[in-house]
């Protein structure tokens, strides 16, 4: 808990306000709330680029096409703020998150691996 702390502190100084920070609300054809992007632009090395750093879709609005209509909204968001590429973390055992995002032509740039010794 005391990690996560830290590391909202250093993402977000500045709370929702901060620089570089975008957050949205995801809604259905019907307005209703179905989940939420936090997207963020990373200044580290030669050029900017963004960041997908939270990215929820509720369950009841799953596999409906909301997600992927989402990704798409926040790849043109980044598109719009000149951004040229867009990174993001998914666990190896997200299976459904890892089929979508590889669907929108996400590839694997780094992979941790870990064995039980039990």
């Amino acid at each position: 808990l005391q990690l996560s702390r830290q590391a909202f502190q250093s993402l977000l100084p500045s709370g929702r306000a901060t620089r570089d920070q975008h957050f949205y609300t995801i809604l259905d054809d019907e307005g209703n709330k179905a989940g939420y992007v936090w997207l963020g632009v990373l200044r580290e090395g030669d050029e900017p680029s963004a960041y997908l750093y939270d990215f929820l879709v509720f369950e009841q609005y799953r596999l409906r096409g909301i997600g992927t209509a989402a990704l798409q909204a926040a790849e043109a968001k980044a598109r719009e703020m000149g951004l040229k590429k867009m990174g993001l973390h998914v666990f190896g055992h997200n299976l459904a998150a890892r089929g979508l995002y590889e669907k929108l032509g996400y590839v694997p740039v780094n992979i941790n691996m870990e064995k039980s010794l039990d």
